[in-house]
């Protein structure tokens, strides 16, 4: 319960904050009122994180996979994720995206990849992360309506988020 009065917080804070202006470089991306403000886009394709982080930066040389330092950023990427699921997404259950989070080189060390700083801020779905022997990627996962992080294999293929500077 904490959890969901926490993030329809963060959905208030969202609702109240202007936008700083401006708009993304490139056509199909979302700028965020939240947060640095950055542009996002989701791709429908399936990849592994590794995959899904070359294909984000294949697409702008200042792109990568999603990283969120703050609850306002976190909740404009789970509206993004929740209005494009409804009507594109892969309906099975624990089908998720990625986001730039990972423990890759230390484990249970969660860090961002775009710039390798500490996740600060984070998302966890209760009693997560977990397994972090194996589970070293972050994905964000629908778990009964509500969008959550939770740590998985990062050699699964699923959908992502890139990010890139407005």
């Amino acid at each position: 319960m904490k959890i969901h009065v926490f993030f329809l917080l963060c959905l208030w804070a969202i609702s109240i904050e202007r936008t700083a202006g401006g708009h993304c470089k490139l056509d199909g991306w979302l700028k965020s009122p939240a947060g640095d403000r950055g542009c996002f886009k989701i791709i429908e394709e399936k990849k592994n994180w590794q995959d899904a982080r070359k294909k984000c930066k294949s697409l702008d040389d200042t792109a990568d996979l999603a990283s969120v330092r703050t609850c306002e950023e976190d909740a404009f990427v789970r509206i993004i994720i929740q209005k494009f699921d409804v009507t594109f997404g892969d309906k099975k259950a624990g089908a998720g995206y990625w986001s730039a989070g990972n423990s890759i080189k230390f484990e249970g060390n969660w860090q961002w990849a775009d710039k390798n700083d500490t996740v600060a801020y984070n998302g966890w779905f209760w009693n997560q992360p977990d397994n972090g022997e194996t589970e070293r990627c972050v994905e964000w996962v629908n778990w009964e309506g509500w969008w959550q992080w939770k740590n998985t294999l990062c050699r699964l293929r699923k959908m992502f988020v890139c990010k890139m500077p407005a």
